[in-house]
């Protein structure tokens, strides 16, 4: 006894139909990674909405004289190189931002800072 689950017979499909199966496919997989995408975006903007970054000062770790800018106002990024010092040696050191923020530069090339002094701020 032969039993059979589908009462129709099975055809193939042609290359057209199975063209349009899959594009209708891969639109429905970008349509719901679309909506996944809008769902965490909407989420991050309801978690983060009152969360400011708060201003920093960066204060100079050792007193010498600024060399030049490599950031100029604008945004930085966190541990980008803002500025080259040269210290009473000459020996010169790099000054990163220490978070990412807009710069805003209060020392100017070739200015002589001591320790403690404000070279810029990120906000």
């Amino acid at each position: 006894m032969v039993v059979s689950l589908s009462a129709a017979g099975t055809q193939p499909m042609s290359a057209g139909e199975v063209g349009v199966v899959v594009v209708s496919g891969m639109l429905i997989v970008f349509v719901v990674l679309a909506i996944i995408y809008l769902a965490l975006m909407i989420m991050q903007s309801a978690f983060t909405k009152d969360k400011k970054v708060e201003a920093c000062e960066v204060t100079a770790p050792f007193g010498g004289t600024v060399e030049y800018f490599v950031a100029t106002s604008g945004r930085v990024a966190a541990q980008e190189v803002v500025l080259v010092a040269a210290d009473s040696d000459g020996k010169k050191s790099e000054i990163l931002a220490p978070q990412a923020g807009k710069l805003k530069p209060v020392a100017q090339k070739g200015d002589s800072f001591a320790q403690g002094d404000v070279l810029f701020r990120i906000g």
